[in-house]
């Protein structure tokens, strides 16, 4: 039977499509982890990898041999990481979460993480949905939290909670605003790849070209959005949390349409065999507790890529 050693080196393979990149990733030379490669072959008496091929490909063998790889090198992840927590080591688990969501809810954990009610460390990296998504399912990540929906045969989903999308329009003219009216103000956009982009552009009918002023801007920031808000007047969309947290209430007004508001539902995803399970749902409890009770509104839904 092969070795863990030549699963690494066959997944890293697999992942950069070239022998030197992969030898690199590995901290080996290239002829070993050749070596290596090659003798698990010869030991299981198929090719994984087509070599003629530029970067290497995997053959109908290899496709089906890799995700059994994936899950014996989990596997032997979870033995590691149970015998570090026997001798009172803690691991490190990667948190993935979209920008508009981090801006406030990393601050409101940091009281809970500084305080010691965890075991384990977390890493928590910003990234948009799409690349967020890749991450996740290249296991690059052990958890994202991001707006829904998602949906995976071989992944966990949680519901967080619901959070109202609000108007941020720098000046407090209205209790609620019908989004009929946002139609004629000028919209300023977080950039390409952030869902509440999308799910501006679809709840209020925006066309992001052609708008009213002769130069424009686009950021991947709420700050700097609201500042050209205030600025220059016009409108942009912000969550509600986000608005409470930097006290934006009394210029973030409730956009009403058909009876409802419009709202994103926030969930957590992860691997139902993640090795850091416990700690994820200790983690996921957290933030349950801390905003799903919060929302009292009926919301309609908006879902991360605008529908």
């Amino acid at each position: 039977m092969i070795s863990i050693q030549q699963i690494q080196y066959i997944l890293a393979l697999n992942d950069f499509g070239q022998f030197q990149k992969a030898s690199e990733a590995c901290y080996v030379t290239q002829p070993t982890l050749s070596m290596q490669v090659k003798k698990a072959e010869d030991q299981l008496g198929h090719l994984i990898f087509d070599r003629s091929k530029n970067p290497v490909a995997l053959t109908s063998f290899g496709e089906t041999l890799i995700p059994i790889l994936k899950d014996v090198q989990n596997e032997n992840s979870r033995i590691a990481y149970l015998v570090k927590k026997e001798s009172g080591l803690s691991g490190r688990i990667t948190v993935g979460v979209i920008p508009t969501i981090a801006v406030y809810l990393l601050p409101s954990l940091m009281e809970d993480l500084n305080a010691g009610a965890f075991s384990d460390q977390f890493l928590f990296k910003e990234m948009q949905t799409q690349v967020l998504l890749d991450k996740l399912l290249a296991k690059e990540i052990d958890l994202a939290i991001l707006a829904g929906p998602f949906v995976n045969a071989g992944y966990q989903t949680s519901k967080l909670y619901e959070e109202e999308i609000k108007c941020f329009l720098g000046h407090n003219e209205f209790n609620v605003i019908n989004s009929k009216v946002l139609e004629k103000e000028k919209p300023w956009l977080l950039s390409e790849g952030n869902c509440l982009r999308s799910q501006m552009v679809s709840f209020c009918n925006v066309i992001p070209e052609g708008q009213h002023m002769n130069w424009d801007y686009e950021g991947g920031n709420l700050q700097m959005l609201v500042r050209m808000v205030t600025q220059n007047r016009g409108y942009t969309l912000v969550p509600a949390y986000y608005a409470e947290q930097e006290t934006l209430h009394t210029a973030s007004v409730r956009i009403e349409g058909n009876d409802h508001f419009p709202g994103r539902s926030v969930i957590a995803v992860y691997s139902g065999r993640s090795i850091y399970r416990s700690a994820i749902e200790k983690l996921l409890r957290t933030i349950q507790h801390r905003f799903m009770s919060r929302n009292t509104a009926v919301l309609n839904i908006i879902g991360w890529q605008g529908g």
